[in-house]
């Protein structure tokens, strides 16, 4: 004997032993229609709403077990499952294996128990929706040339997923889907700091997929400031910088004599330092030289050299901060610095962009959530539909391809 079974959402009666028969599985829906009579006109006007509307299908099941206890366990197990899902849920059934309903449990079990208990009948009764979709339907269909044609085997229009990269207009059927060419602008790659030590290191991480490998990064502002303890005590105003090499550096010394203390003190400031984002690394050395007079009248030179240096992978990047000098004295070091930013010229739209026509909502997948791009994306007034028959694809600027989910359907 072949048993017919039903899996709805991710629950198979088969799993509980339940079977099924399918008297009314083979009903069509009512189309959503208003006959108004008008006086003096002969017949009735026919308003049509254009859309068919809910139907129930009702499949009598039944199950049956040596053991009263094992009745009520498979019994039981089925219908907690059944009942825990909320909203529509996916329903195939062994009547028709070349498609599906998008289906919700409309009513409650009541059980006909026979056979002392071992053995019931009950009916599992579902609000669906009125389009069997074709399992076809979910097949992906890529388009990789503008103007190709995409066939509809189905008497209706269907309302299909796509999925597309870059910005452009997406056209068929009359209709045009536009999707703007935004990008995420300026990215703070690295918030303001400052940081003191002989040596610095910055651990960061910014998101790769943010920027293109030609967009530049920034420092607006950067500066070492060097103290040196020197071993003498120096004339007041002596410290004058000899010579100093680097790229774009400004240098400022000034020795702070005190008690017990003498102090040089060398500010090395860069205006900008840029680096291409994602190259791989940018480095900077200066080297400055300070020739400050003691008190006696002799003069000694400090040379100081601070180097920044940044390297990425994948992505992830180090800066590295270090600094020190030719001298008998002490050093320490305060690297102050403004924020890092880059100016992406990367579209927001991910890879892929997610349009899916039937819901009017346009997304793209990132960290395994779906992110909103309604604001980029005009799908137009009418929600675009894929005609029967023959259905002619175009896309311009940078789209090159396109992926169709079609979900075709039939009554």
């Amino acid at each position: 004997m072949i048993f017919n079974s039903l899996i709805i959402g991710d629950v198979s009666s088969l799993d509980y032993g339940i079977y099924i028969t399918g008297e009314s599985v083979f009903d069509a829906p009512e189309r959503e229609v208003e006959f108004v009579e008008i006086p003096g006109r002969n017949g009735a006007l026919i308003l049509d709403k254009g859309h068919f509307k809910n139907v129930e299908v009702t499949y009598p099941a039944g199950t049956f077990a040596e053991t009263q206890e094992e009745f009520r366990r498979k019994l039981g197990q089925f219908r907690n499952a059944v009942l825990a899902q909320r909203g529509y849920q996916k329903l195939t059934d062994t009547y028709h294996p070349d498609e599906y309903r998008l289906a919700s449990v409309a009513k409650g079990f009541e059980v006909d128990a026979t056979h002392m208990n071992t053995a019931g009948e009950f009916d599992l009764t579902f609000n669906c929706k009125p389009q069997r979709f074709l399992t076809a339907g979910e097949d992906l269909v890529t388009v990789t040339t503008s103007g190709s044609s995409v066939y509809n085997p189905t008497h209706f229009g269907s309302q299909p997923l796509l999925m597309a990269e870059g910005y452009g207009t997406i056209g068929f059927n009359g209709y045009e889907i536009d999707i703007a060419n935004e990008t995420f602008g300026d990215i703070e790659l690295l918030k303001e700091n400052t940081k003191t030590g002989y040596s610095i290191d910055e651990s960061y991480t910014y998101s790769a997929d943010m920027y293109n490998s030609t967009d530049t990064a920034t420092i607006g502002f950067l500066r070492f400031r060097c103290d040196v303890k020197l071993s003498q005590p120096v004339r007041s105003g002596s410290a004058s910088i000899s010579s100093y090499t680097g790229t774009q550096p400004h240098a400022f010394a000034e020795p702070t004599p005190s008690s017990g203390s003498y102090t040089l003190r060398t500010d090395i400031i860069y205006d900008t330092l840029s680096w291409t984002v994602g190259s791989g690394l940018a480095s900077s050395t200066a080297i400055v030289n300070v020739t400050v007079t003691h008190m006696d009248n002799t003069t000694e030179t400090v040379s100081l050299t601070v180097s920044f240096n940044v390297t990425e992978q994948n992505g992830n990047g180090n800066f590295h901060a270090s600094a020190s000098a030719v001298t008998s004295g002490t050093l320490s070091v305060a690297v102050t610095r403004n924020a890092i930013i880059a100016h992406s010229t990367k579209s927001v739209l991910g890879n892929p962009t997610y349009i899916d026509c039937e819901l009017g909502e346009a997304y793209m997948i990132k960290n395994g959530e779906a992110i909103s791009l309604n604001r980029y994306i005009d799908l137009g007034s009418d929600l675009p539909t894929l005609a029967s028959g023959n259905n002619t694809i175009t896309f311009s600027n940078t789209i090159t391809s396109l992926k169709i989910v079609p979900r075709w359907w039939r009554i």
